[in-house]
């Protein structure tokens, strides 16, 4: 999944002057971030069907929790299927618990599997006068109107998912969907599970590092990768497992003469020794999105709706932000959690290492070249 930088750079540029793209405090308000959920039909062809029980567990979850549902894009595969046929298949379902929500309380991202819903009425709308409304993004603002965090799908920049995408979804349509079989069969194609460790690569590192510059958290889906804080969920075990080796050395110290407290510390080491292993030998761990020092927590991924065994969220509550796991069952675990304000407040004092107008004269360069 390349992306190229300038591109990149370029867009999200326009989309922070953007007057028209939607400002939402902070403060006070709770947020539930969706993304790629890429809803068909329900024949074999949906690759969303069998998470129907999940989302709508996360869905009613949210909603009497008081939460705002900010949807990051591809919710609706729509280079495979028409509208009308997802409509069908999930209106009384999916898109009814939407509407519960009332719409000063969802926002919707395009991406590029998406974009043909700006021109119906959406069912996930009751007044038809705001058919077609639609955003590129959303920033979440400070109690100062300043931008802490962008939301977006993610695909700005990228050659196939944005300045391509009739060819995309033409192949889509005409030729993957025919090999798309054996590529399951093969195990070529799928998404196994959100805790699969993933490599970071391209476009986290272009987005990551914007983020940095501009000292902006972006908060986005598009490569269904889960990733919280900038780092993996195999990283994070890692880094758990290195934490609770040196909690496992303080505590036997403390309580080395009560052996059930100490069979207690082992199984507890045991378990997540376990967890990392497990991840480990799915994939290589992967790579830090920032190589010359630990990553800032500037760069977020809600992975996607896709996974075998549920999907993915990321929540907002009360100053956490929170990566959160909803298996087959409709029940909710969570990955990692952290303090929004902790992490807004560290990216900000990064970003001042560069140079504000260097960085924006960068971007205009670029816009001037095209």
């Amino acid at each position: 999944m390349a992306h190229n930088k300038q591109d990149t750079y370029l867009r999200l540029h326009k989309i922070m002057q953007d007057s028209l793209v939607p400002k939402v405090e902070i403060g006070g308000n709770r947020f539930v971030m969706i993304s790629d959920l890429h809803l068909g039909n329900g024949s074999y062809w949906d690759n969303f069907r069998d998470n129907l029980k999940s989302l709508q567990s996360a869905l009613v979850h949210y909603l009497e929790n008081g939460y705002k549902l900010m949807l990051l894009g591809d919710i609706e595969e729509l280079w495979k299927f028409r509208l009308s046929q997802i409509v069908k298949r999930y209106d009384k379902s999916l898109y009814n618990v939407i509407r519960e929500y009332g719409e000063d309380n969802v926002y919707r991202v395009i991406g590029n599997h998406d974009t043909d819903w700006a021109s119906y009425r959406m069912s996930t709308r009751d007044d038809p006068t705001r058919a077609g409304t639609m955003s590129e993004a959303v920033r979440l603002i400070d109690e100062h109107g300043e931008t802490r965090m962008l939301l977006l799908h993610g695909h700005q920049g990228s050659l196939e998912s944005d300045r391509r995408i009739p060819i995309s979804r033409w192949l889509v349509k005409n030729l993957f969907k025919k090999v798309e079989p054996l590529a399951r069969l093969f195990k070529f194609y799928g998404h196994p599970s959100a805790t699969l460790s993933q490599i970071a690569g391209n476009y986290e590192h272009v987005y990551y590092t914007w983020a940095r510059e501009h000292g902006v958290i972006v908060t986005c889906g598009h490569s269904h990768n889960a990733i919280f804080a900038s780092h993996s969920y195999g990283e994070r075990m890692k880094d758990l497992l290195e934490e609770e080796i040196h909690r496992f050395q303080e505590d036997i110290l403390a309580n080395r003469a009560n052996l059930q407290v100490v069979g207690e510390l082992l199984g507890r080491l045991e378990k997540i020794f376990r967890e990392w292993l497990n991840e480990s030998q799915k994939r290589p761990l992967p790579d830090p999105l920032d190589p010359s020092r630990k990553p800032l927590p500037c760069y977020f991924n809600t992975g996607c709706g896709l996974y075998t065994d549920g999907l993915t969220s990321l929540e907002i509550a009360d100053d956490q932000i929170s990566l959160a796991k909803w298996d087959l069952d409709g029940r909710r675990y969570v990955y990692d959690s952290g303090c929004l304000s902790g992490y807004i407040e560290s990216v900000k004092e990064a970003s001042d290492f560069f140079e504000p107008a260097a960085v924006m004269s960068s971007s205009l360069k670029w816009a001037a070249t095209l």
